[in-house]
């Protein structure tokens, strides 16, 4: 086990490095004050297959200002509309950072956020990791698989940063005849009807 935790844990630290990297030589997606789903080169989705299948691993890209300091980062566990767990409360300084990563335009560096589920038997495992300037948090959780089907759903769009406003990057459902809708705001609604839900919330400050 802790072998298997020292490998993943490399891949990950090579594939926030590589992500950084490309951050800082301007070719990654333009941002500001903005958060969005990852576009990954064929060399990062290869990083990243080692680390899980892919369609289990979503990446988001994030840029702020100087007014923000600290992300947050964690799992909210709901059943049948009801918080009953929240796990995780990691929280990353995003401008104390051990290495000073500036764009060639002078912006602040871009930060990134993974999601990681693994599932191994009984057991729904699940990985959050942020990285941004060299700093990194990161945080494993095992939960009981929930019963019926599932469907899952990620940050859509281009999602603009507010000062301590939540953000919902993902979530998975659990239950029959799940319904999928056009927002997460309008997913969260849904709740009631679901008998188990994680809901992965990121917040700026």
């Amino acid at each position: 086990m802790k072998k298997h935790v020292k490998i993943t844990s490399t891949l990950l630290a090579l594939l926030m490095l590589s992500l950084a990297f490309i951050s800082c030589t301007g070719t990654s997606i333009r941002l500001h004050n903005q958060i969005t789903a990852a576009s990954l080169t064929s060399e990062e989705l290869s990083i990243v297959s080692l680390l899980a299948d892919t369609h289990n691993v979503d990446i988001f890209s994030f840029h702020v200002d100087e007014n923000y300091t600290t992300l947050s980062l964690w799992i909210d566990v709901y059943e049948h509309g009801e918080l009953v767990e929240t796990s995780g409360g990691m929280e990353l300084s995003l401008h104390n950072t051990p290495v000073a990563i500036e764009s060639l335009d002078g912006q602040n560096p871009i930060g990134h956020i993974a999601v990681i589920r693994r599932q191994d038997g009984e057991t729904h495992s699940w990985e959050l990791v942020a990285s941004i300037g060299g700093a990194t948090i990161r945080s494993s959780f095992e939960f009981a698989l929930a019963t019926g089907g599932s469907v899952w759903v990620s940050l859509p769009d281009t999602t603009e940063i507010q000062a301590n406003q939540d953000i919902i990057l993902y979530m998975r459902l659990f239950g029959n005849g799940i319904p999928i809708l056009g927002s997460m705001e309008e997913q969260m609604n849904t709740l009631s009807e679901i008998s188990r839900a994680y809901v992965v919330r990121t917040r700026f400050s």
